[in-house]
């Protein structure tokens, strides 16, 4: 009881030297502690007391609206669901130019393809761990630039609606891997539904075939093809 009145006694003491401003948030704190979310409120009290409540490093500055933009590919990668962790983010080189250009989309001066394996071609299927080797060493991107597309859908080629077929593709950004409980890896896509451009991801254990082609970015001989074979 001596206890609880001394730390009463300096809650009061310091109470009558906030400001009006600080006591509202202070009984807004009061109230989100004392409801169901209780537990969380707190734990997040915890952290910022300690300092680990940090603001993210920004992802994206747009430049030129519509035109040119700049992305973080560092910044730490959003998670695809509750529970996902990141496996490998291949951060390439920090803070990049991206542009939309008559040609395409570009990244520091060169072009986004969407690149298919050999195994992919012909109505043949390759695993995503297999494809994940043959990706090995090439200039992919991550999903950093996934989301930043995403939500800056007027950057985004209108090729990469369809293929030639008129089939929705799904553009896979392999510079990021996620893992889930047990240790099973998943990479994340975007897609276009009709309407609008959606985020989805897929297993390493699937089937990647013929409308699942990985964004990298072009080799200067590669030009400005698309669907560009292995």
């Amino acid at each position: 009881m001596l206890i609880q009145n001394s730390m009463l006694g300096k809650l009061l003491a310091k109470l009558l030297v906030l400001t009006d401003e600080s006591l509202s948030l202070l009984v807004d704190l009061c109230e989100r502690l004392a409801s169901k979310d209780g537990p969380r409120w707190l734990s997040l009290l915890k952290q910022f007391l300690r300092g680990e409540l940090v603001q993210p490093p920004p992802r994206v500055r747009l430049v030129a609206p519509g035109q040119v933009m700049e992305v973080n590919l560092h910044a730490p990668p959003i998670l695809p669901f509750t529970g996902a962790q990141v496996e490998s983010h291949q951060g390439g080189g920090g803070w990049v130019k991206v542009e939309k250009r008559a040609a395409g989309l570009y990244v520091d001066g060169r072009k986004v393809i969407l690149h298919l394996s050999e195994r992919q071609q012909g109505g043949q299927n390759i695993t995503g761990f297999k494809l994940r080797e043959a990706l090995s060493g090439r200039p992919l991107l991550n999903s950093n630039l996934l989301d930043t597309l995403c939500d800056h859908p007027e950057f985004i080629p209108e090729d990469w609606k369809q293929d030639e077929q008129g089939k929705t593709i799904f553009i896979y950004f392999w510079a990021t891997i996620f893992r889930f409980a047990g240790g099973v890896l998943c990479v994340r896509s975007c897609y276009w539904d009709g309407a609008r451009w959606n985020r989805s991801y897929d297993w390493l254990g699937n089937q990647w075939g013929g409308r699942r082609p990985a964004a990298l970015l072009a080799e200067p001989a590669l030009g400005t093809s698309v669907l560009n074979p292995a």
